[in-house]
């Protein structure tokens, strides 16, 4: 609702930032040196829970739902920013809830595509949260340089999802660029397999390769944005997708074995195969995208023939989902 198809890819990858991951390798850092009555992981738990919860107190006193209701913005520029998303044709805040939207939402092929597609991706994920601590350990570092080690990990997950969703902008191939992003972590499992444990440089440079796997994530949630029209589909389409970025995390820990240490080939395995399997369905995904423009195509045709080309401003903010506008075109 704020930005437009060709922002939304950066914008997401801001949003979603792994730095995350920095704050709280210094925190569990600090949390190492606790030696209180509490647990030092229930003592991080509180900390970074207090953050959350006076962070959302925050936003929810100052973050407008949408441009037309932002505080900051004169009447003049809250109908420029408005005004600029029409071409987006996703449509803006509604609240009432249309059922009709949400059957087409659980009856649309895409939104089991981004269901399947954020599982495969996210399974390595889940798997990296336990694989990280068990290689840099098997590497001879304390507990307190694994902590620090881990601290990287979100800055390469991030540099990854800015520089895919950059590329996407770019290239206007949003596909591709999520395609070309699962080699990079495939590339670094297969380095982490490969090189002995003794080789403590390469095996940490293949680990952090590995966290290059937030990108195609990202292209692919900007996707969800961009290829869904329509209020209650949009959110009933994200709340799936989401769905299947959790369930991934909660596989993926299984496929790591302690009876497999140190090779771990079970899990290794694993996060091939997915990241194999994400790019067959993405590419999947880019087919049927491409047969959707060619009905769209039609229907916008058979729509002027019968109702003139010309546009005014009810149509362009109508809340039609992407199939029932006939000129809503998929981005790819």
């Amino acid at each position: 609702m704020w930005y437009t198809r060709e922002e939304q890819p950066l914008r997401t990858a801001i949003v979603f930032s792994t730095l995350s991951s920095v704050m709280n390798g210094l925190l569990a850092t600090a949390c190492v040196h606790y030696a209180g009555p509490l647990a030092r992981w229930r003592l991080l738990f509180l900390i970074v829970g207090a953050i959350t919860f006076g962070w959302s107190l925050l936003l929810f006193a100052l973050l407008p739902a949408n441009p037309t209701s932002a505080w900051w913005l004169t009447l003049r520029q809250r109908v420029i920013a408005t005004r600029r998303m029409a071409a987006a044709r996703t449509g803006m805040a509604n609240t009432t809830f249309k059922w009709e939207q949400c059957f087409e939402a659980l009856a649309d092929p895409k939104t089991w595509l981004y269901f399947a597609i954020n599982v495969v991706l996210n399974i390595p994920n889940g798997g990296l949260i336990t694989f990280n601590s068990i290689i840099v350990k098997t590497l001879g570092f304390t507990l307190q340089q694994t902590t620090l080690l881990g601290i990287p990990t979100g800055v390469f997950s991030w540099i990854s999802s800015l520089l895919f969703g950059y590329i996407a902008v770019k290239t206007k191939q949003r596909c591709y660029s999520a395609m070309g992003s699962c080699l990079i972590p495939l590339m670094g499992t297969i380095l982490l397999y490969r090189i002995p444990r003794s080789n403590i440089g390469g095996s940490l440079a293949s680990l952090y390769l590995v966290y290059f796997y937030w990108g195609p994530y990202i292209v692919m949630m900007g996707s969800v944005y961009a290829n869904t029209g329509g209020f209650t589909k949009k959110m009933i389409v994200y709340a799936i997708a989401y769905m299947g970025y959790c369930v991934g995390n909660i596989v993926g820990p299984q496929t790591f074995q302690a009876k497999q240490a140190p090779k771990y080939t079970a899990g290794v395995v694993a996060m091939l195969t997915c990241y194999g399997c994400a790019l067959l369905l993405i590419f999947v995904y880019r087919v049927h995208l491409v047969y959707l423009n060619r009905q769209k195509a039609k229907q916008l045709e058979a729509h002027e023939r019968d109702n003139g080309t010309e546009v005014d401003l009810l149509d362009e903010w109508q809340d039609l989902t992407d199939s029932a506008n006939p000129r809503f075109v998929y981005e790819l």
